[in-house]
């Protein structure tokens, strides 16, 4: 049963400030360490951004699965 859970992920998702919105810039990573240099060397780039910032994304996958039709019950009144 648990063998077609899909892993709970976390990922690294470096973001820039553009002037109007955040927006990713590279690729997310799986660790915050390379992330976080990957970040210094866009601020030391030729063309660095006003802001950069480093988004923790975590995803835990709770799947629920249904079987059958509905069937309409109606509740009993209190006595």
């Amino acid at each position: 049963m648990r063998g077609d859970r899909p892993q709970p992920q976390q990922r690294w998702l470096p973001e820039l400030w553009n002037g109007q919105a955040w927006q990713l810039c590279g690729t997310p990573r799986r660790d915050r360490r390379e992330a976080e240099l990957y970040l210094a060397a866009q601020r030391r780039g030729p063309h660095p951004a006003p802001a950069y910032r480093l988004v923790h994304e975590f995803t835990d996958y709770e799947v629920l699965r249904v079987w059958g039709t509905p069937v309409r019950t109606d509740i009993e009144p209190m006595p």
